[in-house]
């Protein structure tokens, strides 16, 4: 491996893609198995579907039971008044997701799981596909040779320390290389277990807005701008929040020297029309409360269930006069960092990416393992910031998140499942968990910031004709 040219291992990873790889077939069969209820033992399922692990790995709101719920309740009430549903915490809903799953309610309870687990592996499968695409496009397509010249010239007191480890240039013999990187992270989603219990054993369709994103983002870097619209307007329309991958979409556009302007016309002008579309089906009188339920419900401290978040703490213990600021404080929080990274990085894409996906990870409620998941794939992207890391802190908080995981299931099941405890009772593993998410975030923000930092001093250098030579270097 280590005396291979850029070609070879190209030719290399095309021969072991994802699809291609047994690995893939045997994760397939286990997953079609779990829909089936034949792979984990019938002792392990009242455990597995407690209250405690189910809310570490999914968000209530993306279940079939939910879904089925909600689509009881639109049968038992009148027409005029589905609106009021939503005035609760039960139904958060969009409108034309609750029609898709229309068909789904006419089918028995075991054919509804099976058909819904059975597609969701289909969009497991497109999503580790899409990652891996991505992952071609990023490390092996896009063209970086500015970064790459430069890379060779940086002095040897700013070099990456894990450069053995994570690529920095083509001809390195890291560890985790370009030829690597795409499989890498195509497997990582399949084969964890997290994404396994989440769509084949819990029917929880929160992956669906992760594919929508996903095929945005690689349709942006290809210039295709109506499909890569269209995929960021899906995935929004079912969670808000993606639509903060626009900014990435809108560099990678950028890239490929396509119309900018034409891609957020059409993002709006697709986004407005969903919008008509569920007027269409609500009607106008109840629109608008229908529209603020199902799309506004995220950035709200009501109603939230348990969770490895804090904010669901500060929901609980906060008074109800206070709910609007701190609606507005810690639901805009996120969005207060989009256009410093973007200024700050806009040369790093692959980077912006990760760093919006860790953002609605600390920022979000529910936290689960799914998202953190989906955090750690995509962090793969940008292996030239994750050479300059800081050993110490982020091995640390990498290896250490199973601690307040472990410590959140069993104080669950004793303060919260028997009725004996409140929030304060569950405040420090909350706080922890999210505390080494943080970590992670600010550790990838300032390798992000080191790796500019470095290429800029030495392009500064090149300019001046200061650089010295390799050879001196050494």
């Amino acid at each position: 491996m280590f005396g291979e040219t850029t070609a070879q291992m190209s030719e290399r990873s095309e021969q072991t893609s994802f699809l291609r790889s047994p690995s893939t077939s045997c994760a397939t069969v286990l997953r079609c198995l779990c829909v089936f209820g034949l792979l984990l033992p019938s002792e392990w399922l009242p455990w597995i579907y407690s209250r405690a692990v189910q809310s570490t790995l999914i968000d209530d709101i993306f279940t079939l039971g939910h879904v089925l719920e909600a689509l009881a309740i639109r049968q038992l009430v009148p027409p005029h008044s589905f609106a009021s549903t939503y005035e609760g915490h039960t139904i958060h809903l969009p409108p034309l997701l609750l029609a898709l799953f229309q068909p789904v309610s006419r089918l028995s309870e075991s054919q509804q799981h099976t058909t819904v687990g059975l597609c969701l592996i289909v969009v497991d499968l497109l999503i580790a596909w899409t990652l891996e695409r991505l992952g071609k496009f990023v490390v092996q397509q896009r063209k970086t040779e500015w970064e790459d010249k430069l890379q060779e010239q940086v002095p040897e007191a700013i070099q990456p320390k894990l450069s053995h480890i994570f690529e920095v240039t083509k001809e390195s013999n890291a560890v985790v290389n370009s030829a690597t990187i795409p499989l890498l992270m195509a497997q990582l989603y399949y084969w964890s277990p997290i994404t396994l219990l989440t769509s084949n054993v819990f029917v929880c369709y929160q992956n669906i807005p992760v594919l929508f994103s996903l095929i945005g983002l690689i349709n942006a870097s290809q210039g295709s701008l109506i499909w890569g619209a269209l995929s960021l307007v899906l995935a929004s329309y079912i969670n808000v929040h993606h639509a903060l991958f626009v900014v990435p979409s809108v560099i990678l556009i950028r890239e490929r020297r396509k119309s900018v302007v034409v891609f957020l016309i059409s993002f709006l002008s697709l986004a407005s029309a969903m919008q008509a579309l569920s007027l269409y089906l609500v009607g106008t009188s109840e629109f608008l409360l229908i529209a603020y339920a199902s799309h506004i419900w995220t950035f709200q401290f009501q109603g939230i269930e348990p969770s490895l978040s804090t904010l669901w703490y500060f929901g609980m213990e906060m008074f109800d006069r206070f709910s609007m600021y701190f609606t507005v404080l810690m639901g805009g929080a996120p969005y207060l960092l989009v256009i410093p990274l973007w200024i700050r990085l806009y040369r790093y894409p692959e980077a912006m990416i990760a760093l919006f996906w860790l953002l609605g990870t600390v920022f979000r409620p529910p936290a689960t393992l799914y998202s953190l998941n989906v955090a750690f794939c995509l962090l793969l992207l940008s292996s030239k910031s994750l050479a300059r890391l800081r050993v110490i802190p982020s091995l640390i908080a990498v290896s250490s998140f199973s601690i307040p995981v472990a410590l959140y299931v069993v104080n669950t099941w004793l303060w919260l499942d028997t009725g004996s405890g409140e929030a304060n009772f569950m405040f420090f593993q909350c706080l922890v968990y999210n505390a080494f998410v943080a970590i992670i975030f600010v550790q990838f923000v300032a390798a992000c910031l080191r790796r500019d930092k470095a290429l800029r001093l030495t392009e500064k250098l090149s300019y001046m004709g200061d650089v010295p030579e390799k050879s001196k270097q050494n």
